[in-house]
């Protein structure tokens, strides 16, 4: 029984939230469209001002009335509102996670729809500029002055296929001329259930020069006799075969990394951004590569290249051998020209290097192998690790090596080579032999070792 306190009043968004949720599934079932998904999607967010404004409203009546306001919470409603912000932080972090989150539901059926378009008696040498949002692009040069287009359209439906055929043939394929050359790019691909994903296969003159853009989607172009411009945000790219120039870029705004594989480039490649891997092979020009990329690989760069990211700055001469850099190793082999590094946290590995020969490093080992007497100047400056050079035996240079808190190492010899200790400091000067180059080594809490060659 009551002891006299006012009645306490119930709130009302428990009412609004069946009309709403009952009101939307009402319009459902006469528009087949309207995707409830995706709408919570967008829209959850309105969940929570209703909240609000019912809780505003329960406040200011229940103070007309003289009855006691609802509670705060109840046990319902705090678990009801933490469901609705897991759902909803899930839908929103989903949504920026990337292309291939299906908004139709786990019940929903991919249907394929293949569509063909053509642009006749093109000049050979066009520039053709491709872009996509959802979708891969595969160029195929042939030796025909025209542009074909093969699409295959893929629709994500929980609905019946006449649905996702409607939604389908919204979608047009346009190829357009502009100033510089011709467009092609699919038309209202639409976003979230809407969305239709486009898989680009272009046949195009093999003279021709391309720019491809994807937003979400893998690009490969093989055999093009022109330049090759390519960005790919959310994709991996494939090249090969390119008788000119490439460029990626890969912004990488996303989670997940993904890869770029380049070979048989006949002019200078160059790729910016970010991503997983890069593998470049069988350069004729320059290799470069500038951003932040968990590995990279590059064998035969003809005109040598560089590599620069936030703690790494790279460059070397013309490579007949390999480049390998993976985590905290960099491995280099047969290169002329020089290699200049700057970097911290990477063991780093040199062999058979001709040229001038300089590595700034710290919190790693160094370790350089030249497999003929040097010619060039050799300086190698490192802290908190190792040091070790290995050199012909009939090699001659002159050396300054020292190893603070370390130790210095050398089995050549020679009436001019002197070691000694300063304090903690160990000290190797002097010089072997005659006309050789300078070697400057220095290193802290490391061993510095000069050897023979084994």
């Amino acid at each position: 029984m009551s002891n006299g306190a006012p009645p306490r009043r119930r709130s009302i968004f428990g009412g609004l939230l069946f009309i709403l949720v009952g009101g939307l599934l009402l319009t459902n079932n006469f528009y087949a469209d309207l995707h409830l998904g995706q709408l919570f999607r967008t829209y959850w967010p309105v969940l929570l001002i209703l909240w609000g404004l019912a809780k505003m409203f329960d406040y200011f009546a229940a103070r007309r009335t003289g009855a006691a306001g609802p509670p705060a919470f109840t046990g319902g409603e705090f678990f009801l509102l933490l469901l609705l912000i897991a759902l909803g932080g899930t839908f929103t972090f989903a949504d920026w996670l990337g292309p291939r989150v299906d908004w139709e539901g786990p019940w929903a059926r991919s249907f394929s729809f293949t569509e063909e378009a053509a642009k006749k008696e093109i000049k050979p040498a066009s520039q053709i500029n491709i872009t996509t949002d959802y979708g891969d692009i595969a160029v195929i040069p042939e030796d025909t002055p025209e542009i074909r287009v093969v699409a295959q359209k893929t629709v994500r439906s929980s609905r019946r296929e006449s649905d996702a055929q409607n939604r389908a043939n919204q979608v047009m394929i346009d190829i357009r001329e502009i100033s510089t050359g011709y467009e092609i790019r699919p038309v209202d691909q639409g976003g979230g259930a809407r969305r239709v994903e486009v898989d680009l296969e272009i046949h195009v003159p093999k003279e021709a020069s391309v720019e491809a853009s994807s937003e979400r989607g893998n690009v490969k172009i093989v055999g093009l006799a022109g330049a090759i411009n390519v960005t790919a945000r959310r994709g991996n790219v494939e090249i090969r075969d390119a008788a000119k120039d490439v460029v990626v870029q890969m912004p990488g705004s996303d989670v997940r990394s993904y890869d770029l594989q380049v070979s048989g480039v006949k002019g200078d490649f160059r790729v910016t951004g970010r991503g997983d891997d890069v593998e470049a092979t069988d350069v004729a020009g320059s290799a470069r590569v500038e951003g932040e990329f968990h590995s990279i690989r590059i064998k035969n760069a003809g005109k040598g290249g560089n590599f620069r990211s936030r703690r790494t700055d790279l460059t070397f001469g013309p490579l007949l051998g390999r480049l390998e850099m993976v985590s905290g190793d960099f491995e280099l082999f047969d290169a002329s020209g020089g290699v200049s590094i700057s970097t911290n946290n990477k063991n780093i590995h040199l062999e058979n290097v001709s040229g001038r020969i300089k590595i700034d490093n710290r919190n790693g080992s160094v370790e350089v192998r030249c497999k003929n007497a040097p010619k060039e100047e050799i300086e190698v400056n490192n802290e908190s690790g190792r040091i070790e050079l290995s050199l012909p035996s009939d090699a001659a240079f002159e050396i300054t090596a020292s190893s603070r808190g370390g130790d210095i190492e050398t089995n050549f010899e020679g009436p001019e080579l002197k070691r000694e200790d300063d304090g903690n400091t160990a000290k190797l000067t002097g010089k072997v032999g005659k006309r050789g180059p300078q070697i400057r080594l220095h290193t802290t809490y490391g061993t510095l070792s000069v050897q023979k060659n084994p």
